[in-house]
């Protein structure tokens, strides 16, 4: 198989997992206090308390993936075993559940992102070991993001089929999500799986397959999580990531965060966001082959400071719209624009995480892509949770007023900071660590030509 359609072979789960996945993230909550009489408190606590959940299963299960890939090279038992448990919370969560059930609610949304988790770790990490070129790596992984994209847009469709009364979604509806997500990502899996090589045993690793069978016979002074936190605080590039994701990340949850209260309460303008958002979704999905392009032009490094450019000069755009004004095509511009931007790090931050990955085995002598990627998906998480709340603490906190009628000077001020001037903050922040990181494309096949020799010569 050539490694175009090995890459593309890759990326056919993620349309069938966004299915299952999107619906949870989006009107799942609604579903449950509109439908079912949920109080709108519970679902939100239950909703953060597997958010929370879903970010500290993160490092257990990058840890425990990469104990299982040490065994013999292979990775897809956790992926199968996440993608059942997935499946399964989900037709729990969007059965008919009545409130007198509290409890399944609970226990479904936590089986849900843990079988969610243990199926994206190890996948993320598998599409750096069947690729051998940062290209190939570019994309493997923007397939990825764009399927999974297409796959959130084309849920978003199902409500208007001709075989639904209404054009809402309902609990049928998400069980139809549901079928069709399963189905496809099944027989995708059983192909992916089929079709691309396992790899031989990883490097460095073979010590860690023989601690978890017999630990008191453990030759190494090191092993487990003391390893991974050294091999981790001698990676500078990894930190660097760390920061910039971070930074961008949270500037990001900010603008997420209020734009719906910026285009419902302060603009007085709520019919037009869902067309707005769904426009920008369409928008960022098609954005994610130009990203590729540009990337495997320029380099990833280059191509997110472009998108933190544009980011840079977006977000003052809301300046200039007011509630007197009927200036719904500049919501549009900017929703495009930011979800334009977003799209960049579909594209680059697997790849770049990849990068790091293989440059902490060369310096180790010890392969953890799970770690790895399983650290890049807890700060991706956290950033945004960070960024959400942060952003609609700042404009609480200055004065805006989602009770009022009108808005205040403070009130104008405090949205504006919120929306406007801290993500701008913290997105030049962003840009202006990125310009210390190290690995270039060059430097990374170069790394990568070097692993690949060391691993033929062990084999």
């Amino acid at each position: 198989m050539s490694n175009k359609t090995a890459s593309l072979a890759y990326a056919l789960p993620a349309f069938g997992m966004a299915f299952i996945l999107t619906p949870a993230l989006t009107v799942l909550s609604g579903i449950y206090v509109k439908d079912y009489g949920y109080a709108l408190e519970t679902v939100g606590l239950v909703v953060l308390l597997a958010r929370l959940f879903d970010a500290v299963t993160d490092p257990v299960i990058a840890v425990y993936s990469d104990r299982e890939y040490a065994r013999d090279g292979a990775r897809y038992r956790l992926i199968i075993a996440g993608f059942i448990l997935f499946a399964a919370s989900a037709l729990l969560l969007y059965s008919a559940l009545p409130k007198e059930h509290v409890a399944y609610f609970v226990v479904g949304y936590l089986l849900f992102y843990l079988g969610y988790t243990a199926f994206i770790i190890p996948y993320q990490a598998w599409g750096n070991e069947f690729t051998s070129d940062p290209a190939d790596r570019l994309r493997a992984y923007s397939a990825l993001s764009f399927f999974g994209q297409i796959g959130g847009i084309a849920f978003f469709a199902l409500p208007m089929l001709p075989i639904w009364e209404s054009g809402e979604f309902t609990s049928n509806v998400l069980l139809l999500a549901l079928a069709i997500g399963t189905v496809w990502c099944g027989f995708s899996l059983w192909f992916v799986i089929k079709v691309i090589p396992r790899r031989s045993l990883p490097i460095g690793n073979a010590q860690w397959a023989q601690d978890a069978k017999s630990p008191s016979q453990s030759s190494s002074s090191k092993s487990g999580i003391p390893l991974i936190i050294q091999d981790l605080r001698a990676n500078p590039p990894f930190w660097t990531f760390c920061i910039v994701m971070l930074c961008f990340a949270i500037a990001i949850g900010m603008w997420q965060g209020l734009f719906f209260i910026f285009v419902d309460i302060y603009m007085g303008m709520g019919s037009e966001y869902p067309p707005i958002a769904i426009t920008g979704a369409v928008v960022g999905a098609l954005s994610v082959p130009i990203w590729f392009l540009v990337a495997r032009k320029i380099g990833s490094k280059k191509t997110w400071l472009i998108s933190i450019g544009v980011s840079i000069l977006t977000y003052p755009l809301l300046i200039f719209v007011d509630p007197a004004d009927s200036q719904v095509g500049l919501l549009y511009a900017v929703s495009m624009l930011v979800n334009f931007s977003l799209s960049s790090l579909a594209v680059v931050a697997l790849p770049l995480i990849a990068g790091i990955s293989d440059y902490g085995t060369l310096k180790s002598g010890s392969e953890q892509n799970g770690v790895y990627f399983g650290a890049q998906g807890f700060l991706t998480k956290a950033a945004f949770a960070i960024g959400g709340g942060a952003g609609l603490a700042i404009a609480g906190v200055f004065g805006f007023d989602t009770t009022a009628p009108t808005q205040t000077a403070d009130g104008l001020f405090a949205i504006r900071v919120g929306i406007v001037g801290a993500p701008i903050f913290f997105t030049i922040l962003s840009g202006a660590i990125m310009m210390f990181f190290s690995l270039s494309e060059k430097r990374i096949k170069v790394i990568r030509s070097r692993l690949e020799r060391v691993r033929s010569t062990s084999s």
